[in-house]
Formats: C-alpha cells, structure tokens, sequence
C-alpha cells in the first residue's frame, strides 16, 4: 500500500500582525528652570498589517519621585508605512537643576517586534 500526503499551504498565519516602532523622540537637550519646552514622538508602523496600540511618554526627574505625566495616546488603523507625531508642551516648574529621563513607549497586541517599541532621552534642567 502506498502512502499519500497532502500539503495545504494556508498562506501567513495571521493577518493582524505588525511592528510598531517609536521611530523618533525629540526632547531639548537643555531648558532653564521655569522655561516652556516641548516634546514630540512618532510612531511608525512597519507593517505588514494595519495597526492599533498606544504611545506612552513619561519624563522621570533623576533622584526625584515627581514625574511628567504620563500622557498617553491611543491610534487606530495606521496603516503600513504610515506614521503618526504626537507634541506636547510642558513647562520646568522645578525650583533646582535636574536631569529628566523621557521614555517613549508604544503597544499594540498584534506588535510582533517589541526590541524598537522605547526611545529614551535626556533634558538638563538647568
């Protein structure tokens, strides 16, 4: 008796897979105490399907427990390719120098690659 075998090719294993990417985090290198300062993100999706999720920013002052934010930010139907900037004002209303660490964080369920969802960078405050 001989043997048969079937192979059933059922093509990508899912349709809602993609990778989210915090493509650029631009934060002033330096602001004096009291000054208006501004910070934007942007989150790319490099596809192959089109993507959901949210961007996290937060600012944490070294040594401090007192935190910017977080703001968040929820995006849906960003297609492949495409990307989106979020911008925010803030202001140092910190009566000291401080070094602020701005961390950038985007999720989705379907993210298939997590090593380039977080952007970090720095504000003197001086």
């Amino acid at each position: 008796m001989e043997k048969a075998w079937l192979e059933i090719d059922y093509g990508p294993l899912s349709t809602t897979d993609y990778d989210l990417e915090v493509s650029d985090l631009t934060v002033p290198a330096s602001v004096t105490r009291g000054e208006e300062a501004e910070w934007s993100v942007t989150v790319r999706n490099n596809g192959p399907a089109v993507a959901s999720g949210t961007m996290e920013m937060v600012g944490v002052m070294e040594g401090r427990s007192w935190t910017y934010g977080p703001w968040e930010a929820n995006f849906s139907n960003l297609a492949p390719g495409a990307s989106i900037t979020y911008t925010k004002s803030w202001s140092t209303n910190i009566n000291q120098p401080v070094i602020i660490e701005w961390r950038a964080t985007v999720i989705g369920t379907g993210d298939t690659n997590p090593d380039n969802n977080e952007l970090i960078d720095y504000t003197t405050v001086n």
